[in-house]
């Protein structure tokens, strides 16, 4: 078992904190860097129409306007369904009368230490008055499509965090699965 010596804060963002940690057996005492950032949420959220509620928008990090699951970080003091719920509702404008959590996974654990919670819920829209986020489109698209892409190995959806979710729902039962896609 690895020694653990410290942890210091080298940055700080509002989005992340870069972490130096330091290990007794690491070679030349040399230090591990980590990123903490906050929990997110994915939500795969199905229609009763048999269609995936996405929202198409632009990742810096990326260079590009991708594909996601309705998805966000968990606030302060917020739980992950809470976190869940406001998100599918701030993002899309749907709303669901119950999000059932599917599951708990690590992004990245080699750099990140946060959690991942995956949700599945039959929503409608909103009888609110939703404010669309600027730069967003939600767009509803067949289950069977999503499906298809991903079984072909050029899925619409590039985010592995989306992927995970709608693999831990079709696992489950939640949402029909692949072979029955492909027929």
């Amino acid at each position: 078992m690895t020694e653990f010596l410290s942890k210091t804060a080298v940055f700080v963002t509002d989005w992340f904190t870069l972490v130096e940690k330091r290990f007794a057996d690491s070679p030349s005492s040399a230090p591990y860097f980590a990123l903490e950032t906050s929990d997110y949420v994915s939500v795969v959220a199905l229609t009763q129409n048999d269609e995936l509620v996405l929202v198409r928008q632009y990742r810096p990090a990326v260079e590009e306007r991708t594909l996601e699951l309705p998805s966000g970080h968990v606030d302060p003091g917020e739980t992950p369904i809470g976190a869940a719920a406001r998100e599918l509702m701030e993002e899309t404008g749907y709303v669901a009368d119950t999000i059932e959590e599917i599951g708990v996974i690590r992004p990245d654990t080699g750099r990140l230490s946060n959690r991942l919670w995956c949700f599945f819920a039959i929503v409608r829209p909103s009888a609110d008055v939703w404010h669309k986020e600027a730069d967003l489109e939600v767009l509803t698209i067949p289950r069977p499509t999503i499906l298809q892409s991903i079984a072909t190995g050029k899925p619409m959806l590039i985010h592995s965090h989306c992927l995970a979710a709608i693999g831990l729902a079709v696992m489950q039962g939640r949402i029909d699965t692949i072979a029955k896609v492909t027929q």
